[in-house]
């Protein structure tokens, strides 16, 4: 809505129309996922290669199940830790499988535990 205005009106110009965001919050049992820490132990514990592993994983089976997606231009992303999460899964997928990622950017990341993260804090 514009100032002044009281009516919704559609925006011929919203982003939207070109470009589709998919979440994917990893690795599982972060945020709002769940994982069954008590029935599968063994599926809780991550390390930074694991987690691009399942990541990649889930993208091709995203990708097969949506192929309509496949002609679009993927871009990845993320902050903080994933500033070690996105490099990983961006080589994952440029290596592991047939789906090409256009470019990747990362918002004030993590690169390093040492000088990034608590020494980093104010």
């Amino acid at each position: 809505m514009g100032a002044g205005e009281t009516k919704f009106h559609e925006n011929p110009f919203s982003w939207n129309k070109n470009a589709s965001v998919l979440y994917i919050e990893q690795p599982a049992g972060v945020g709002f996922s769940y994982c069954n820490y008590t029935q599968s132990p063994q599926d809780c514990n991550f390390t930074d290669m694991t987690q691009s592993e399942d990541t990649l994983e889930f993208v091709v089976s995203w990708m097969a199940r949506y192929p309509n997606y496949a002609s679009h231009k993927l871009y990845i992303s993320g902050e903080s830790y994933g500033g070690i999460y996105i490099p990983y899964l961006a080589w994952q997928l440029a290596h592991n499988s047939s789906v090409t990622v256009s470019g990747f950017m990362v918002g004030n990341g993590v690169t390093d535990w040492k000088y990034d993260t608590t020494p980093a804090t104010i």
